[in-house]
């Protein structure tokens, strides 16, 4: 599966970019569509250090994204396979992080 990824995410090694699968009828989904703004926090709980991701949420639209993801273990929720409506893909490409460390913080933009 590494393989078939490498060569999409390859150019965004140094953004920060995430992606996300879930179900289109998800409260996600519809609060993304409301307001894209969104942050995603990473925690080592053992070394209290923590990352927070900042930015616009997109809900992607295009077909390429979708099956540089997809895992066909998948198809057990989505029986249509990539192309099933309930089959949603958000990215996040962050404008901004905060990361946490021994009780004190750092921001910077990205």
């Amino acid at each position: 599966m590494f393989r078939r990824l490498w060569p999409f995410f390859n150019k965004h090694k140094d953004d920060y970019f995430l992606v996300f699968a879930t179900s289109t009828s998800s409260n996600k989904v519809a609060h993304i569509k409301a307001n894209p703004k969104v942050s995603v926090y990473y925690c080592d709980s053992e070394s209290g250090r923590g990352l927070t991701l900042i930015g616009d949420a997109v809900i992607e639209a295009g077909m390429a994204l979708k099956e540089a993801i997809w895992d066909p273990a998948w198809t057990r929720y989505y029986p249509r396979g990539i192309s099933d409506p309930a089959f949603t893909v958000v990215s996040l490409k962050p404008t901004m992080a905060r990361y946490y460390y021994n009780l004190e913080h750092c921001d910077f933009k990205i």
